[in-house]
């Protein structure tokens, strides 16, 4: 990295016998899964928990590497360790995967047993964290608005134009999408399985795919921090529209920078770590129903003229469905904070304190833990479609936001969704294990 020492020849040749050593474990330990010794019909739950577990130490191994020969922050090294290996070692894993299903999978017996729901999860975040979302490729939340918006336009017509008539309208939409979104991609997946299990398992993988957004937020997000560096404000201010749902034409490059910042953590919550969960719990179909909800929320759950009794009860679902999410979203970003090289006390510090200083009893959560991990302020008042709101700021300003504190949230992002996916799977790989 700039701005250190150039390491010595021999430090530098004990950390690439060290780096190749580790690669030659992995590499055995994804060729012994494989083609295990023995009867393949021996391979149990248990045989699944300690790969996943070896799997970790392998990660672990790396990070002391490079902690140990290049005498960094250990946040800095488990930065630069991810830069270096996370796409090899994503496309090997997919490929593992898909490998792993079509030479073993009727050993099983059950594919709907919590091992394939594991690796169903695995291959969403896997191919979100490699593709992400193809602009050419039609996703199911594109739909959900789409549906949204028909319904609203129908249920309005219907229902009298009177509070009490807006909110039974708003309740009949709430009601409708996430069950009928459950019920459809359900619908899917079943008969995919049912045509062959492979065929199932892709379904899933793909929609799980979907159901996240870890890659596209920070592609997005890192489009607002090129802009800034090229001091284009106008094309800065055009590039954070696409992901902030407050007005932007008059932001200031703080502003911008500020509003990019909290997009990354709030929708580290409710984009990544929520659907990540639901999935865990239910496969595509729950995680996909969350997004309806989710969708919901963002399109009618303003406190504004038109949407304040028809979007309560989208307001008031989402605030449920994200209440547990939003928590251990909070918390796993304290930890990211400490894996990235940023203030993990700060972050304590500053959750605990401005959790709850959002309308929203969860938005705060992760914006809170993230101003605290870069030491600044974020929120405070701003317009929303032309109307002022005085919104609580959150954080203390140690030092002014700056556009590095983008890519910096970009990857507390991706080290609290890897954190997540690694603490859910050991937990259903450990139950199934008991």
């Amino acid at each position: 990295m700039e701005g250190t020492k150039p390491r010595t020849a021999s430090s530098l040749g004990m950390f690439d016998l060290l780096k190749g050593v580790g690669m030659l474990l992995i590499v055995f330990a994804h060729t012994s899964e494989l083609y295990p010794v023995g009867d393949i019909s021996t391979i149990t739950p248990v045989t699944f928990f300690l790969f996943a577990y070896r799997e970790s130490l392998m990660a672990a191994f790396y990070i002391a590497s490079g902690y140990g020969f290049r005498k960094r922050s250990i946040g800095k090294c488990i930065s630069q360790q991810f830069k270096t290996l996370f796409k090899p070692y994503a496309y090997t894993g997919l490929a593992t995967t898909i490998a792993h299903f079509v030479i073993h999978y009727k050993t099983f017996g059950n594919w709907n047993n919590a091992v394939y729901e594991t690796y169903k999860v695995l291959g969403g975040f896997v191919l979100d964290a490699i593709f992400g979302d193809p602009a050419w490729l039609p996703h199911p939340v594109v739909l959900m608005g789409k549906a949204i918006t028909a319904l609203e336009k129908r249920l309005r017509a219907q229902f009298p134009q009177t509070p009490q008539g807006e909110l039974c309208g708003g309740a009949v939409l709430a009601a409708i999408l996430p069950v009928g979104t459950f019920l459809i991609t359900a619908l899917v997946c079943r008969l995919a399985a049912a045509l062959h299990p492979l065929a199932g398992l892709a379904v899933q993988m793909f929609w799980c795919a979907q159901a996240l957004a870890a890659k596209g937020l920070a592609q997005e997000s890192r489009n607002v921090y090129k802009e800034l560096q090229k001091q284009d404000l106008p094309a800065a201010r055009k590039a954070v529209a696409r992901i902030v749902g407050r007005d932007t034409q008059n932001l200031t490059a703080e502003g911008v920078t500020k509003a990019a910042v909290e997009t990354v953590a709030e929708n580290a919550s409710d984009g990544v770590i929520a659907p990540l969960l639901y999935m865990l719990l239910g496969g595509a179909p729950l995680a996909l129903t969350y997004k309806a909800i989710n969708t919901m929320d963002s399109m009618l759950g303003y406190k504004n003229q038109k949407y304040l009794y028809f979007g309560r009860a989208a307001a008031r679902l989402d605030d449920a469905a994200n209440y547990l999410p939003s928590r251990l979203a909070g918390l796993l970003w304290v930890a990211a904070a400490a894996l990235t090289g940023s203030s993990a006390r700060g972050a304590w510090k500053i959750w605990r304190r401005d959790r709850r200083n959002h309308a929203s009893p969860n938005s705060a959560q992760t914006e809170s833990a993230c101003a605290g991990a870069l030491g600044v302020q974020l929120a405070g008042p701003a317009y929303y479609f032309g109307e002022y709101y005085d919104k609580p700021t959150i954080g203390d300003a140690l030092r002014p936001v700056e556009p590095k504190d983008i890519l910096r949230a970009d990857r507390m992002m991706y080290a609290e969704s890897l954190l997540a996916l690694v603490l859910g799977i050991a937990l259903r790989l450990l139950v199934l294990a008991m």
